[in-house]
C-alpha cells in the first residue's frame, strides 16, 4: 500500500489543480459539449446494450448446437444400422 501511495502521490500537480484546470479548459473552449459526449450517445439503444453482439454469439451457439445434433443422431444411425446388418447376418 505504501508503493502504491508513493505512485499516486508522484504527480507533477496537485489532483485539486488538475481539476481546477479542466473546469477552466472547457469554459475557455468553446463546442466542449460535443467534444466531451461520450461515444456511446451516437449509437443506437441495441448497440449501447450490446444486444447485436449477444444475438449473433447467440446464434453461433444455436448452430453448433444444432450440427452437434445431427452429427449425433447420424453417429446413432450408423451404429443402428450396423447391428441390425450383423443380427440379420447370425439369422441366415
Amino acid at each position: 500500500m505504501i508503493l502504491v501511495s508513493k505512485r499516486f502521490r508522484d504527480r507533477p500537480e496537485k489532483p485539486v489543480d488538475t481539476g481546477v484546470w479542466w473546469i477552466e479548459y472547457v469554459l475557455r473552449n468553446e463546442n466542449m459539449h460535443e467534444f466531451m459526449m461520450p461515444l456511446s450517445a451516437g449509437q443506437y439503444w441495441f448497440q449501447k446494450r450490446l444486444l447485436d453482439v449477444w444475438l449473433l454469439i447467440g446464434l453461433m451457439v444455436l448452430l453448433k448446437l444444432y450440427i452437434l445434433q445431427k452429427m449425433i443422431m447420424w453417429c446413432a444411425k450408423k451404429c443402428r444400422g450396423k447391428t441390425k446388418s450383423t443380427k440379420q447376418q447370425k439369422m441366415k
